[in-house]
């Protein structure tokens, strides 16, 4: 995830050298990106997560009643490789009792969503518009405990 003061806009991505995308999205070497709007971006902190699980939600959340995964998506082909994961075929297998996908306006339809998934909008005013509500399903509660546990090891 990086960060643009001057634009006010975080992107999130993947790569395997992360200085070297930095410095490309600040030189403006992705024409078509939003993040030439701006020469400032930088790493954004945040929790790095290692765990024995095969499911790293990039956002997790416990109340006292349920939990709540959100995957984000910011490229088309990011999301359709993440459907065919064979933990979205089997939802005992898969973190959160609701799950939503995160995504710029448009990017996935609402037909497009694994059975019983929600889907949230990012606007173009950087607000979240809920799209599709999550319906409640089983979750992986050991697959949970083991993230929070990773979570809580990294702060301490």
């Amino acid at each position: 995830m990086i960060y643009s003061k001057q634009s006010n806009r975080f992107y999130i991505g993947e790569t395997q050298n992360v200085q070297k995308r930095v410095l490309m999205h600040n030189q403006h070497a992705f024409k078509n990106a939003f993040t030439t709007s701006a020469k400032d971006w930088q790493l954004n902190p945040a929790i790095g997560m290692k765990t024995v699980e095969s499911e790293q939600p990039y956002v997790i959340g416990w109340a006292d009643f349920c939990s709540v995964m959100i995957e984000v998506k910011v490229v088309r082909g990011d999301f359709l490789k993440d459907c065919k994961k064979p933990l979205r075929k089997c939802s005992e297998k898969g973190v959160g009792e609701f799950r939503y996908y995160c995504c710029p306006q448009g990017l996935i339809k609402e037909s497009e969503l694994p059975e019983n998934w929600g889907l949230l909008y990012l606007n173009d005013e950087n607000k979240i518009e809920i799209i599709k509500v999550s319906e409640i399903q089983k979750s992986n509660l050991k697959a949970e405990r083991n993230i929070l546990i990773s979570l809580i090891r990294r702060q301490g």
